[in-house]
C-alpha cells in the first residue's frame, strides 16, 4: 500500500511538471503586445470645424505629412540640390512640390522655432473659418494691446473695415494693428461682445490652436495673433508647411498674398497704400521673382528673417519655407535659388 502511494505521488509530480511546462510555453507565445508609438503627423483628412461656425472650406490634408516626416532630419542634401554651399547657412527650411506632394529638401523641419509674422497666415485662416469676409469690424480699444515698434497698416480707432480688408492690411503690410482688430472682433463675433479685449485675444488664440490642430499642426502653440516673440508661441517647419498648404488653397488668402500693393480709403476719408512686405512680388525690387505668388514674410529678434515663398510656372507650384536667416538678403537669395532649381 505504501509503495502504491509512493508511485501515485511521483505521477502527480510528473503531471504537475508537464502542466507547468505547458503553461510557460503558452506565456511565451511569439505574439507581442503593441509597443508605444511615437506621435506622428496625421495623413487623413483634417477634422472639420462645426459647419455652423464655418464660412470657408477647410483644406483637407493628403499624405503630405508622412512625406514630411521622412525628410525632417535631412540637411546634408542641400548642397546637392542647391549647388551652392554658402546657402547652407539657412538652418530651418523646406522645399515642397505642391502638385506631386513631394518634399525636395528639408532641414531641421521638426525643430521648434519662433514663427514671427508667419503667424498671421493662421490668424487670417482662423478668422475666415468663423466670420464671413464681408463682415464689417470697427477698430477699437484693442489697439492698446499692440506692442510698441510693431509693423502697422495704420488703421485707427473708429475706422470701419471688412474682415477681408483687415486681412489685406495684416498680410500685405504685416500690420499687427490689424491682427489685433481681427482677433478681438472675431472672438466677440463667436463668444459675444461682453468680453474684454484681453479675454477676446485669449479666446481667439484658443480658436487658432484648435484650427492648427484641425489642419495637422501637431507641434505648435500660439498665444498671440501677430507672432510677437513669446516662449509659448512656437511651431515647426513641418507644421508651417501644413498651414501654407491650407492658406495657398484658400482663394481669399492667396489673392491677397500675391498682390504687390493695395490702395485703401478708410471710412474716415483717409487713404493709405499697403505695400506687400514680400519683395519677391515687387517688379522694382532686386529680389523680384516673376513667378512668385506669395506668401508671407516675418522678422523678430528670436525668429530671425523668415519667409514662406510660393511660386507657379508652367503648371508647377512650389513652396519654400525658411526661418532664422541672418539677413533680409539671405532669405530672398535662398528662396530664388531654390525655386529656380525646382523649376528646372
Amino acid at each position: 500500500m505504501k509503495r502504491i502511494n509512493t508511485k501515485l505521488h511521483k505521477l502527480r509530480r510528473i503531471l504537475f511538471l508537464i502542466l507547468a511546462l505547458l503553461f510557460i510555453t503558452g506565456c511565451t507565445d511569439s505574439t507581442q503586445l503593441p509597443s508605444e508609438t511615437v506621435p506622428s503627423f496625421p495623413t487623413s483628412s483634417s477634422q472639420a470645424i462645426t459647419s455652423s461656425q464655418k464660412t470657408e472650406t477647410t483644406y483637407e490634408k493628403t499624405a503630405v505629412a508622412s512625406e514630411i516626416s521622412s525628410y525632417s532630419s535631412e540637411g546634408s542634401s542641400l548642397t546637392a540640390i542647391s549647388g551652392n554651399s554658402e546657402i547652407e547657412n539657412v538652418q530651418y527650411g523646406i522645399l515642397y512640390d505642391i502638385a506631386k506632394g513631394d518634399v525636395l529638401w528639408a532641414k531641421n523641419a521638426d525643430s521648434k522655432v519662433y514663427p514671427a509674422s508667419l503667424t498671421k497666415l493662421l490668424t487670417a485662416y482662423t478668422a475666415l473659418q468663423y466670420v464671413p469676409k464681408t463682415t464689417i469690424f470697427t477698430v477699437g480699444s484693442e489697439q492698446n494691446l499692440v506692442n510698441p515698434q510693431s509693423s502697422l497698416c495704420l488703421i485707427q480707432e473708429g475706422h470701419r473695415l471688412t474682415l477681408y480688408d483687415l486681412i489685406c492690411g495684416m498680410l500685405m503690410a504685416s500690420g499687427n494693428d490689424a491682427a489685433y482688430t481681427i482677433a478681438v472682433n472675431t472672438a466677440k463675433y463667436v463668444y459675444g461682445k461682453t468680453i474684454t479685449d484681453t479675454e477676446a485675444v485669449k479666446l481667439f488664440c484658443g480658436l487658432m490652436n484648435q484650427t492648427a490642430e484641425n489642419i495637422g499642426m501637431r507641434h505648435s502653440n500660439f498665444c498671440n495673433p501677430d507672432g510677437w516673440d513669446d516662449a509659448n508661441h512656437y511651431t515647426t517647419v513641418n507644421d508651417l508647411l501644413q498651414l501654407s498648404l491650407c492658406a495657398y488653397k484658400n482663394n481669399d488668402i492667396r489673392t491677397i498674398a500675391e498682390q504687390e500693393e493695395k490702395y485703401v480709403v478708410f471710412s474716415s476719408g483717409q487713404n493709405v497704400t499697403w505695400e506687400n512686405t514680400n519683395l519677391l512680388l515687387h517688379s522694382s525690387s532686386e529680389y523680384y521673382f516673376p513667378y512668385a505668388t506669395g506668401l508671407k514674410t516675418g522678422t523678430t529678434d528670436n525668429a530671425g528673417n523668415c519667409l514662406i515663398a510660393t511660386a507657379q510656372k508652367n503648371g508647377k507650384d512650389f513652396i519654400v519655407i525658411e526661418l532664422d536667416c541672418d539677413t533680409d538678403a539671405q532669405r530672398y537669395d535662398f528662396a530664388i535659388h531654390m525655386l529656380n532649381k525646382a523649376f528646372k
